[in-house]
C-alpha cells in the first residue's frame, strides 16, 4: 500500500513509515490521515552528521512542505493541485516516484485525529513552489 492509497481510503489512520533494509536512502517516520487530509514528517540521515526532517501536509488541495537540516529550516514551499497536474513530468521521474512510493514499508493503525498535525508550524513563512512551464 501507498500513501495516495492510504488518502483514497479516508480513514482515521496512523502509520509507522520506513525505508525497506538495503535501501539508497534510509528513512523513518510517520503518516498520519483523516479523511482527505494526510500529513507526514519524515528523518533521514544524508552524510555523516546531517539529517533532514522532511514534512508535509495535504489539504484542501493544497500541499504544504518544509524540511529542516541539521534543525535549519532549509526549504518552505506550497503547491496547489490544480497547478501540479500542469508540471511536465517525464516517464522516468514517473516510474522513480511509483518505485519509492511501493517500496515505502508502512505498518497502520486506526486512531483518533490530532486536527493540529494538520495545521503548518507557527512562525514559517511558505512560498508557492515554482513550477517549469511547458
Amino acid at each position: 500500500m501507498d500513501v495516495t492509497s492510504l488518502l483514497g481510503r479516508r480513514q482515521n489512520l496512523e502509520c509507522d513509515v520506513k525505508s525497506p533494509s538495503g535501501a539508497a536512502q534510509n528513512y523513518t517516520g510517520k503518516l498520519w490521515t483523516t479523511g482527505d487530509k494526510g500529513r507526514s514528517t519524515l528523518s533521514a540521515t544524508i552524510a555523516k552528521g546531517m539529517t533532514m526532517e522532511m514534512s508535509a501536509i495535504y489539504k484542501d488541495g493544497t500541499m504544504s512542505m518544509w524540511s529542516y537540516m541539521n534543525g535549519n529550516l532549509v526549504m518552505a514551499k506550497t503547491l496547489n493541485e490544480a497547478d501540479a497536474d500542469k508540471e511536465p513530468v517525464t516517464a522516468e521521474q514517473k516510474a522513480q516516484a511509483e518505485q519509492y512510493k511501493s517500496k515505502m514499508i508502512l505498518n497502520c493503525h486506526p486512531w483518533t485525529p490530532d486536527m493540529s498535525k494538520f495545521e503548518t508550524p507557527a512562525g514559517v513563512t511558505f512560498t508557492p513552489m515554482e513550477l517549469p512551464t511547458r
